[in-house]
């Protein structure tokens, strides 16, 4: 996973978007993006371990702001005592991507 599909270091929250090209005003709304964004090492899939959550909100042909925010599982916390370290998660557990 590198360059586009790369993990992405941090939360962010982000005002100040530069649009390349337009946005159609029509569009109002939010968009949003589910992915994998291991925060630890390497991911063993795209599927599976730790996700992230990306949203822009379009209107009036701008695009207003961006956030990002990893999900919120046991296995994001991997120094709590019920985290489930060292457990690949998966359709039964915390598997943040796959649904």
């Amino acid at each position: 996973m590198q360059f586009n599909f790369g993990p992405v270091a941090d939360e962010r929250a982000e005002t100040a978007l530069e649009v390349e090209g337009h946005v159609p005003p029509e569009l109002d709304g939010l968009y949003l993006r589910n992915g994998s964004n291991p925060k630890f090492g390497d991911s063993a899939h795209w599927f599976v371990g730790n996700g992230m959550v990306h949203g822009v909100r379009l209107k009036g042909g701008k695009a207003l702001w961006y956030r990002n925010r990893y999900i919120d599982t046991p296995h994001l916390h991997p120094e709590r005592a019920d985290a489930g370290a060292g457990v690949v998660p998966g359709p039964t557990d915390t598997d943040s991507n796959a649904r």
